[in-house]
């Protein structure tokens, strides 16, 4: 018996209320951190790439690594609900910058996403026709219900260039030029069938 008698009440604090914050917090740091986790194997295949245009032996195959980004997305999705179902919770403070960081992941994973499948020749005379490809890992998942086509446009880099595009938040700014090319702004298209979202540049002339 307590001490204030058979039918005495204990107020409990709400614990699923007070634990909220610190299990969002700790489910957006492992968000983060599988992030970066498929960064770097993107960077790897992009690597085993260059490296194949010297023979070495290259797994091309890029389902899997389309697999583990559209995996990341949805927990992202996911998550992102939480936290705004949560709102009240957190308060502004802490919703703003939990909805920051998990906006980052996303927008990080969108850009890495967006890779050059087959390359162009390393060189190219001028007039001279070459093909490429860009897949997009992410297409099939988020441009679903997009009501219009997305373009993209090739452009031809210096390795100078590509470094300095990787390092300025993928600015369009470039500071020399390598010539023009044309027929170089084609529709992204997506493959229900294989479940790929690729833009072919069939016809690419550098001037």
């Amino acid at each position: 018996m307590g001490p204030c008698g058979p039918h005495c009440y204990v107020p409990f604090p709400p614990l699923y209320i007070q634990e909220l914050p610190s299990l969002l917090l700790e489910a957006t740091k492992e968000l983060e951190v599988a992030r970066q986790q498929v960064l770097k194997r993107i960077q790897i295949w992009k690597r085993q790439q260059q490296l194949a245009g010297n023979g070495a032996l290259f797994e091309e195959n890029l389902a899997p690594l389309q697999k583990r980004c559209e995996g990341l997305v949805e927990v992202h999705f996911q998550l992102h609900r939480e936290v705004m179902a949560a709102g009240a919770e957190l308060g502004a403070e802490l919703l703003s910058q939990l909805l920051e960081r998990i906006n980052e992941v996303l927008s990080s994973l969108v850009q890495s996403s967006f890779l050059v499948e087959k390359q162009p020749p390393q060189v190219l005379k001028t007039q001279t026709k070459f093909q490429a490809s860009v897949r997009f890992l992410l297409g099939p998942q988020l441009l679903q219900a997009s009501p219009k086509p997305c373009m993209v446009r090739a452009d031809m880099v210096t390795e100078k260039q590509a470094r300095e595009l990787a390092h300025s938040a993928y600015s369009s700014t470039l500071s020399e030029s390598t010539g023009e090319i044309v027929h170089n702004v084609v529709a992204l298209e997506t493959n229900p069938g294989s479940g790929t979202c690729t833009a072919n540049f069939k016809n690419v002339v550098r001037g």
